[in-house]
């Protein structure tokens, strides 16, 4: 089974042709293809596999020793003396 991203973010669902399967997004986001040949077709329109782009997120330090993702202020301490720390 393959993990596939649809093409657009108002996309619920995608269908092999005009009344072939109708593959649904699932919970987590992604479309679960089993047929090698509809995962060839589906990439064709756009879809991408999941996990082809690393995710990497800013984070900023606290005195305290807390890596915090909000800027505002550190969730362990309540600190507001952040520094951002690179990914």
């Amino acid at each position: 089974m393959t993990r596939l991203l649809p093409p657009g973010t108002g996309c619920r669902e995608m269908q092999i042709g005009e009344g072939g399967p109708v593959y649904p997004q699932q919970r987590d986001g992604t479309i679960h293809v089993e047929n090698k040949r509809h995962e060839r077709l589906l990439r064709q329109v756009g879809a991408t596999p999941a996990g082809m782009f690393a995710h990497s997120a800013r984070g900023w330090r606290c005195p305290c020793g807390h890596l915090s993702y909000f800027r505002a202020r550190c969730g362990r301490c309540g600190g507001t003396d952040l520094e951002e720390e690179s990914p």
